[in-house]
């Protein structure tokens, strides 16, 4: 049993990325998106898109959700120059 196997209604995070609003980035198995209450500018969510436990994502998805990660941070390098480097 995974802590999946007891979810009831709407999965929280799969409402926020069909807001397309929400969206930063998206690939073929990761996601980007706003949350729904970001602890500061910049705050960003970067997920599989399918439903998994962390042991139970595949390489490509390891892969992809890295990949993303770093352009992500360059972006938002580009975006706050002046914020300190601890943030990335």
């Amino acid at each position: 049993m995974t802590e999946f196997d007891n979810h009831t209604g709407p999965c929280g995070l799969c409402v926020a990325v069909k807001e397309e609003y929400r969206v930063v980035q998206t690939l073929e198995l990761a996601c980007a998106f706003v949350p729904f209450e970001p602890l500061q500018e910049g705050h960003l969510l970067v997920l599989p898109k399918r439903h998994t436990l962390l042991e139970g994502l595949t390489g490509d998805e390891l892969l992809e959700l890295r990949d993303l990660i770093v352009q992500l941070k360059v972006r938002l390098m580009d975006l706050y120059t002046d914020a300190p480097p601890y943030l990335y």
